[in-house]
């Protein structure tokens, strides 16, 4: 199943964004949770991150960004 990221995710995507092993690759620098609160709600208000979940279990995200115009 895939879904849109709700406030109640945000411990989960913020391990994910913080995990030491995945964090480089990503956007974020590690940061402290209150921190990556504006952030998180950012994303959540921009409707772009999405969770997938294998047996009703959370297993990762993605984010789909819409593109406009000729980047369409």
């Amino acid at each position: 199943m895939i879904r849109e990221i709700t406030n109640s995710d945000f411990d989960f995507i913020y391990h994910l964004y913080m995990h030491p092993s995945v964090n480089p690759f990503l956007l974020y620098e590690n940061m402290s949770q209150e921190s990556f609160r504006p952030i998180f709600n950012d994303l959540v208000n921009q409707r772009i991150i999405n969770i997938f979940h294998v047996d009703e279990q959370a297993v990762g995200m993605f984010k789909l960004v819409p593109l406009f115009h000729r980047c369409s």
